[in-house]
């Protein structure tokens, strides 16, 4: 029974993590896409206060963090509460002694 559930969260593990990573992948294009978007609506004097490399970095570390928060990480959260719960069940049906 123990190698049947390590076998299905070993799959979930993996299908999860790609699900949750390309997910993350696609938000982080459209805010890359949106992010640019709203810097073309600039005046040009804006332009004169904030350099481009500020902006190219700027957006690189957001969409970064955001693609990890909602990508990896997600999958992270939802396996750790889905499999605590799984494994105190599992425990108390295999032995409740």
């Amino acid at each position: 029974i123990f190698a049947s559930l390590a076998a299905v969260a070993f799959l979930s593990s993996g299908v999860s993590f790609l699900a949750f990573s390309y997910v993350g992948d696609r938000l982080a294009l459209g805010l890359k896409h949106r992010f640019f978007d709203q810097l073309l609506k600039k005046d040009v004097g804006w332009y004169d206060l904030h350099s481009s490399a500020e902006m190219s970095t700027r957006l690189t570390n957001d969409t970064y963090d955001f693609r990890q928060g909602v990508g990896e990480k997600l999958a992270q959260l939802i396996m750790g509460l889905t499999m605590s719960p799984a494994g105190f069940v599992v425990a108390f049906i295999h032995d409740w002694r």
